[in-house]
């Protein structure tokens, strides 16, 4: 867990995304702190589109690598932040 708390992770979501709920409550289950970025926001959304060139929620950012979706990324995002199931 030492090696998560030192990446820097954003989570672009949306608040009825049952993905994105999930990749949330298993963040903070893991106690993996984030930046949750709605993107009913408008710069958020913004944020989402200009620099990670994405548009499809969950997107994680972790350390500037971008992931598209939880479930089917999630062995790769645990990689990422250096964490076990």
């Amino acid at each position: 867990m030492a090696e998560a708390a030192t990446k820097t992770v954003k989570l672009f979501s949306l608040p009825t995304c049952p993905d994105c709920i999930q990749a949330k409550r298993w963040l903070q289950a893991k106690g993996i702190a984030f930046e949750d970025k709605s993107v009913e926001t408008p710069q958020n959304l913004e944020e989402l589109r200009n620099t990670y060139h994405r548009m499809a929620v969950p997107t994680l950012v972790i350390d500037g690598q971008v992931f598209v979706g939880f479930t089917n990324n999630r062995a790769k995002i645990m990689e990422a932040l250096g964490v076990g199931e």
